[in-house]
């Protein structure tokens, strides 16, 4: 029988598109792969790299190094995550929008905001270090606070967001959704301005951990949570970064551990009412009761 050939796929020709900043929120059952972060060197499975094949095939990015990619946090291996955020630079069918980059300034342009959000990141980082070293600890405290209001204030005065943005831009989600794995589902995107990246501009992380509760006391689990709450430095906790971080005092602003009842067998996403499900494994497991 006659089979007709496929067209071999058209060359897109990068110089003559525009690109725009956004944020990914991703969701995804990690016990498949080792970890969030891209491990070249190791040759095994990660999130993001199943993410950035994603990108390229989708031809949303040329490649990692052309999209100033930037990870907010990162998982360890087999460790799942519902609100992990990155940042980059991806092709836009606008042409003007928040975060906008022309075709011809997009190389020189993500050069320039990269060095510039890094410098200002440290910059940052050093004067509040400088003047949080001048108070005590209830000064410290009452200013975090104060800073925290001011900025969530502003915030909520903001909407980079346009009737453009969601009736005619790539539906980012749905593109990436129909190439990346079941257990890793793109749930959300935002634009944002071409200076501000997941890593640098964040100035807040908020962290939930399950763990089955067995035998633990979850009393002494949070007398022991109260002793880190403040502001310590974690030197000896990463991996030292002496380019981009000037010091590695951080302010722990809440910490508690609570009984959370039974875990769910699976998650629902806002996106197609799809689900995210732990292999038959770990659903079994997940009816002991659990902490957070």
């Amino acid at each position: 029988s006659f089979r007709k050939k496929r067209n071999p796929r058209k060359q897109l020709d990068w110089s003559k598109w525009p690109t725009r900043n956004i944020f990914l929120k991703i969701a995804y059952v990690g016990e498949n792969y080792y970890g969030f972060v891209s491990q070249p060197e190791a040759g095994v499975v990660t999130v993001e790299e199943e993410l950035m094949k994603a990108l390229e095939v989708t031809r949303l990015v040329r490649d990692r190094q052309d999209c100033q990619y930037s990870r907010c946090g990162r998982t360890d291996r087999g460790v799942s995550a519902l609100g992990n955020v990155v940042s980059l630079n991806v092709r836009t069918k606008l042409k003007s929008c928040v975060g906008f980059i022309p075709p011809l300034e997009v190389g020189k342009m993500t050069s320039t905001t990269t060095t510039t959000t890094k410098i200002s990141s440290m910059e940052k980082q050093k004067d509040d270090d400088d003047n949080n070293n001048n108070n005590d600890i209830c000064e410290e405290d009452k200013d975090q606070k104060g800073h925290h209001q001011h900025r969530e204030k502003d915030e909520q005065q903001q909407c980079w967001i346009t009737e453009e943005d969601i009736k005619q831009e790539f539906d980012y989600p749905r593109l990436l959704n129909t190439i990346l794995p079941p257990d890793i589902r793109v749930v959300a995107w935002a634009p944002v301005p071409v200076n501000i990246m997941a890593r640098f501009s964040c100035y807040s992380r908020v962290y939930k951990y399950y763990v089955f509760k067995d035998d633990l006391d979850v009393g002494r689990l949070n007398d022991a949570c109260r002793r880190l709450k403040g502001r310590h430095d974690f030197r000896n906790f990463c991996k030292l970064d002496h380019i981009n971080v000037s010091h590695f005092n951080r302010h722990l602003d809440y910490a508690a551990a609570k009984d959370v009842g039974h875990l769910p067998t699976s998650v629902e996403i806002p996106f197609d009412n799809e689900t995210l499900t732990p292999s038959s494994s770990s659903s079994s497991s997940s009816s002991s009761s659990s902490i957070i």
